[in-house]
């Protein structure tokens, strides 16, 4: 074969092999731009989901995620001000500035629900007082007990006297109640302590605490909230807690590594191909394999994989 004929098809392929590469990372540039939304939705940061899951159980499976999820929902603040006026003017001002994030209020109707939950199991549901009561009780003390109950104008409970003739649910109820120095006041759950009054608000995040862009949105209205409360008399304090805040701390601490052991092998395969080969053409070379590869490479992983875990990127870099 003539030489020339040789290395003009060889020019070909190689034109060729470089055409398709351009299409090849074009195609997948243009796949990562606009799914980007969808994208960054699909990053898991919950180290949760690190851990085997037990695949021989699966209904033990789903009750521990169902009850994960619960838990890392969970939103709990306190609010103290110098007196009980000026705490109840922090809660509404903490309740206003949060209100249009969808959180839905656990202190409203909780302790209903949860006495309406635990009814059905009120016949099991003894103190240790009651407990050994009805172990020694006579019939006669039995009758007289409930009698007292049912004429009695301070023995109201949360049930009927027919449903808790010796009130031992109410008892119960009671006993939990003395487990928290939390007290319902005029509808807040408050506290006063070492001179100054608080109150307790608990909410239930309407998307997961993972969620990278309801963390950012939630952070910001905390600190607003933080803001304003601070604003009233100079000592008010506003105190929130809850996985979503540690979640949104491990995001940002995750992100700035990412961005800085990224930053600092670039900069060192940059430094090394300028001693090595000092030339600026090496350089360009050197920036499109590195884009090129992470561009595919992203791409190729979000096509095959429904979700990746935010520390498989972090490791990645």
């Amino acid at each position: 074969m003539n030489p020339k004929n040789a290395l003009s098809s060889l020019g070909r392929i190689q034109r060729a092999f470089a055409l398709l590469w351009l299409v090849v990372l074009l195609a997948s540039l243009v796949s990562l731009v606009a799914g980007f939304k969808n994208e960054v939705s699909r990053v898991d940061a919950d180290l949760l989901a690190l851990l085997p899951k037990n695949e021989r159980r699966p209904l033990m499976e789903t009750v521990l995620k169902s009850v994960a999820g619960q838990g890392e929902r969970q939103l709990a603040l306190l609010v103290s001000g110098k007196d009980e006026a000026t705490t109840r003017q922090a809660v509404q001002l903490a309740r206003v500035t949060l209100s249009d994030l969808g959180l839905i209020s656990q202190g409203q109707g909780a302790a209903e629900a949860f006495t309406e939950f635990y009814t059905a199991y009120r016949q099991g549901l003894l103190t240790e007082a009651d407990r050994a009561w009805l172990a020694g009780a006579t019939p006669d003390e039995a009758i007289s007990r409930a009698r007292n109950l049912a004429y009695s104008a301070f023995s109201g409970g949360p049930l009927a006297w027919k449903d808790d003739a010796y009130g031992f649910f109410s008892n119960w109820l009671q006993s939990l109640g003395e487990l928290t120095p939390l007290r319902s006041i005029d509808g807040e759950l408050m506290l006063e302590h070492e001179g100054r009054h608080w109150a307790a608000l608990s909410y239930l995040l309407p998307k997961s605490a993972f969620d990278s862009d309801f963390q950012k949105i939630l952070s910001a209205h905390l600190a607003e909230a933080r803001q304003k409360v601070a604003a009233l008399d100079g000592g008010s304090r506003f105190l929130a807690a809850g996985v979503v805040l540690h979640a949104a701390g491990a995001s940002g601490q995750a992100s700035r590594e990412m961005s800085l052991i990224g930053f600092g092998s670039l900069l060192g395969a940059f430094m090394l191909i300028g001693v090595l080969f000092q030339s600026a053409r090496a350089l360009k070379l050197i920036v499109i394999s590195l884009l090129a590869g992470s561009v595919t490479a992203l791409s190729v992983v979000f096509y095959f994989f429904e979700h990746v875990h935010l520390m498989t990127l972090v490791f990645g870099v």
